[in-house]
């Protein structure tokens, strides 16, 4: 896993992986809560795919990131979404398959 110094995650958000492989990339300043989950491996579809999570994200709580997602920065993902699809920059996505509520989200250093 390649996830930040400065990123915030739950000790109980599961990030499910394939075991000794880099495939969970998170960047700086990402918040990510309890019982969010981010998968890189599914075995229904046998997915066994990257996940990049960008800078200065807000991943909501009951969230499932799917295999093979890029999520840019910065982003805020709704509660109790699903993200299979890739999320370009400044967006807030919400819903199941996660769609973009609104647009130039702008964060404060």
């Amino acid at each position: 896993m390649d996830i930040s110094k400065s990123a915030a995650i739950s000790d109980k958000a599961k990030l499910i992986r394939i075991i000794n492989s880099k495939d969970i990339h998170i960047g700086m300043h990402t918040w990510i809560p309890a019982n969010a989950f981010i998968l890189v491996r599914e075995h229904c579809f046998k997915l066994k795919t990257d996940i990049f999570i960008g800078q200065h994200n807000f991943i909501n709580i009951n969230t499932i990131i799917r295999p093979g997602t890029k999520i840019s920065d910065p982003i805020v993902v709704g509660r109790a979404s699903i993200v299979k699809n890739d999320v370009a920059f400044h967006r807030n996505v919400v819903g199941n398959t996660a769609q973009v509520n609104s647009e130039r989200i702008t964060v404060n250093d």
